[in-house]
């Protein structure tokens, strides 16, 4: 089986409120839970792909609310794209790997679910935190397999490793398997951020200068040795 990944190429990106999963200050429904992760369109563009090796089991226009739809059976998961526009490249039956493109953005945002149950029943807890719906960006981000995937725990995920390079400062952070390179305070604060909602933990940041002539690969060869990763 493939790797998990995000549905856009590249990094992870700061959410606007009301667009991460869980508890949010947006009402919805019967209150404030969001059973997904929207991946808005002012951050993230052109075509989304699959998160990981798998089979459609539905595609199509589903109804209001949700517009059009693509679900893919992966693994014991089912993973469901929708509000993303009107325009995909699949068909019920279709057998897609991890990163291949599903259809395009042209909507505000595209909301992606994962649920373990079957996903039209999930469907009736679209608004309440029953544990139907599972937070997507620890399993999209954990750089594990399928079978993998749901077991990623705290092992790296809470490290945060900084150095500075001509004056400015430059982070790196670690969330499972995976490195993000964070080129300004903002991005920094906003990776902590993202940690503290998907974790309920602080991140935890480790510092020292960057030796010389330290290539960046050789740099996050590095951060993982420090970090026993």
């Amino acid at each position: 089986m493939g790797i998990w990944r995000l549905p856009f190429d590249g990094v992870l990106k700061p959410y606007e409120e009301g667009q991460q999963f869980g508890q949010t200050s947006y009402p919805r429904g019967r209150g404030y839970f969001h059973d997904g992760y929207d991946f808005g369109s002012a951050k993230y563009s052109g075509n989304f792909k699959a998160v990981n090796d798998g089979t459609v089991i539905y595609a199509g226009y589903y109804g209001s609310g949700i517009g059009y739809a693509i679900v893919l059976q992966i693994a014991d998961y089912q993973v469901m794209y929708q509000e993303f526009g009107s325009t995909y490249f699949v068909k019920v039956g279709d057998k897609v790997t991890a990163g291949q493109p599903l259809g395009t953005l042209t909507s505000t945002h595209l909301h992606l679910g994962i649920t373990k149950k079957n996903w039209q029943t999930a469907l009736s807890s679209w608004d309440i935190d029953d544990g139907t719906w599972l937070n997507p960006i620890p399993i999209l981000t954990s750089g594990e397999s399928t079978d993998e995937g749901s077991k990623n725990n705290d092992k790296g995920m809470m490290k945060m490793f900084a150095y500075k390079l001509e004056g400015r400062p430059e982070v790196y952070g670690v969330w499972g398997n995976k490195v993000f390179h964070l080129t300004s305070q903002e991005m920094y604060n906003d990776f902590q951020n993202i940690v503290l909602d998907q974790t309920g933990k602080p991140c935890k940041t480790y510092s020292w200068k960057l030796p010389n002539n330290q290539s960046t690969v050789d740099l996050i060869g590095l951060m993982a040795e420090k970090a026993n990763l």
